[in-house]
C-alpha cells in the first residue's frame, strides 16, 4: 500500500474505536470517557461533565476494565495450568 499516510487517521479512528475483548471497553472510551465522533459538533458544547463528577465516572470505568482484565487474566491463567498439567485439570 503506497498511500498508507492517507488513511493512518481512519485506521487509528477504527483501532480507538473498537472494544478490547480483555476489557470490553474500546481504548478512547476507558481513557477520555466517551466514544470518539466521526464528525465535528457545530455548537462547541463540552462532552465533559463537573470535574468532581467526571473523575468519579472514570473511576468507575477504569474499575470495569480492571474487573474485565482480572477475568481474562483468570482465563489466562485456567487455560496455562491446563497446559502445563498435561490437560488433566490438576
Amino acid at each position: 500500500m503506497s498511500n498508507w499516510e492517507d488513511v493512518l487517521a481512519t485506521a487509528e479512528f477504527a483501532y480507538n474505536n473498537s472494544a478490547s475483548s480483555s476489557t470490553g471497553l474500546t481504548p478512547f472510551y476507558a481513557n477520555y470517557g466517551y466514544h470518539p465522533a466521526s464528525h465535528n459538533h457545530p455548537d462547541g458544547a463540552p462532552r465533559n461533565p463537573g470535574s468532581r463528577l467526571y473523575a468519579h465516572w472514570m473511576t468507575q470505568v477504569h474499575d470495569h476494565a480492571q474487573e474485565h482484565l482480572d477475568r481474562a487474566r483468570q482465563r489466562m491463567r485456567d487455560w496455562a495450568d491446563k497446559k502445563q498439567n498435561g490437560g488433566l485439570g490438576l
